[in-house]
């Protein structure tokens, strides 16, 4: 007799993701690894931001992509990151949300969590289409 055996997945956060994907940028050379402290820093005060959003119903693609591209520039404007780094942060989302996962290729179920714990699947699987469509 045939048995199935649980898969044991476990689903990483939007910022686990991002980290990881930094993190294979740098090992592969395509970011500097003198740039990985600033942009870690970076996506670690986005994922913050974007946490303490309190809206009761998930952005639409189009303003996800605004509220990160905007966060983004906020950390330019306060000295954390060089234009050269928001560009490379830029490209570090792009990477890693288009790669699929859990929600299938070019989405994810969980990209990033904006809205209320009540609707975290949704609201993530809006930001992903998102950021993949601005790519």
């Amino acid at each position: 007799m045939t048995s199935i055996s649980p898969i044991n997945y476990q689903q990483q956060s939007p910022l686990s993701l991002l980290q990881n994907e930094l993190t294979s940028e740098v090992s592969s050379g395509t970011i500097s690894a003198s740039d990985q402290s600033a942009l870690g820093s970076a996506l670690t005060d986005i994922n913050s931001a974007l946490q303490s959003n309190t809206s009761s119903s998930p952005p639409s693609p189009s303003d996800m992509k605004s509220k990160i591209d905007s966060l983004i520039s906020q950390e330019v404007q306060n000295g954390k990151l060089t234009s050269n780094q928001a560009t490379e942060l830029q490209n570090v989302f792009s990477s890693a949300f288009s790669k699929g996962g859990p929600g299938g290729p070019g989405g994810l179920l969980r990209a990033v969590q904006v809205a209320r714990p009540a609707r975290p699947a949704q609201a993530a699987a809006t930001a992903a289409v998102a950021i993949v469509r601005a790519a």
